[in-house]
């Protein structure tokens, strides 16, 4: 478990993180949404220990991580939204360097398996400056990756990959997952985020602004449900009872319920009323929708 306690940091007298706290589950993928400058990548490099000058605490494991930073650093995988990278070195050099910077010995197998997962294994003596931003963004998630990492921080990962790398990101953590790696991920692309993510953090203006499940989070979307069944007029007077701050209404071919939270409640009453199902149909909010709702 990660912990987040109370985190402030100011550049210079500009606070950019307001006291935020918020967990990080064990061995899940937990995503981290906010706008630009909502302060998601101070966070996110705090926590790598890019940056170590904070108010308050982290814990890593029950450990303080300012107080631990030589012993809890080297389970940490950081990949950075921005990045410098040693442009005349190969990608192979690069990697070769990094196992040596975590104290390993190099180990070409490995290096090859990951470059493989990462669909870059035929550029494994390419010149780095000669790489594309996409294969750039591979790299870096190579990096991040040989360290065997325990707590594994991506800021933005998919941000230059195409769908068919994104699909490969999507599987290479949730491999991840099943070895007991604990992930935390950013990403502006909330639709893929929901499908990949346990858990979800939203931080606007240095506060966050939700921290809990992505169920919860997919719950306090409106939905509108058009429902056709075997006894609409019914159904409708159940609806009636049961939701009456909600708008239905009985149309020739079905009831429409628009606002509602819980459509797994609603199909159980459908059930228990004795009443068959013939079409369900719901056009919720989207995901996106809902994060605009929760920051404005």
């Amino acid at each position: 478990m990660i912990e987040i306690k109370n985190l402030t940091k100011y550049f210079w007298n500009k606070k950019v993180l307001d006291r935020i706290n918020f967990s990080i589950e064990k061995w899940k993928i937990t995503g981290f949404i906010g706008d630009n400058w909502a302060g998601k990548s101070t966070t996110m490099k705090i926590l790598a220990t890019s940056i170590v000058d904070y108010k308050w605490e982290i814990l890593i494991n029950d450990k303080n991580l300012s107080e631990n930073i030589e012993e809890l650093r080297p389970i940490i995988g950081f990949m950075p939204d921005q990045y410098w990278l040693y442009q005349e070195l190969t990608v192979l050099e690069y990697l070769e360097f990094f196992q040596q910077a975590y104290g390993l010995d190099v180990d070409l197998n490995e290096i090859d398996t990951i470059l493989k997962e990462v669909e870059l294994f035929d550029k494994k003596f390419s010149i780095l400056k000669g790489l594309s931003r996409g294969m750039t963004q591979r790299v870096l998630l190579a990096k991040a990756l040989i360290s065997k990492p325990k707590f594994l921080i991506l800021d933005e990962p998919a941000s230059w990959l195409d769908p068919k790398l994104r699909l490969s990101l999507k599987n290479i953590l949730f491999r991840l997952k099943k070895e007991w790696v604990t992930i935390f991920i950013s990403s502006h692309i909330l639709s893929e985020l929901a499908n990949m993510v346990d858990s979800l953090i939203i931080i606007d203006n240095w506060v966050v602004k939700f921290s809990g499940t992505i169920e919860s989070f997919q719950n306090s979307v409106d939905h509108n449900i058009q429902v056709k069944t075997s006894d609409d007029g019914k159904l409708k007077e159940i609806l009636n009872i049961k939701y009456p701050n909600h708008k239905i209404t009985l149309l020739e071919w079905w009831i429409m319920i628009e606002g509602l939270k819980k459509t797994n409640e609603l199909l159980q009453l459908i059930l228990d009323s004795n009443i068959e199902i013939h079409e369900f149909s719901n056009n919720s909010s989207d995901i996106e929708s809902a994060y605009i709702s929760l920051t404005t």
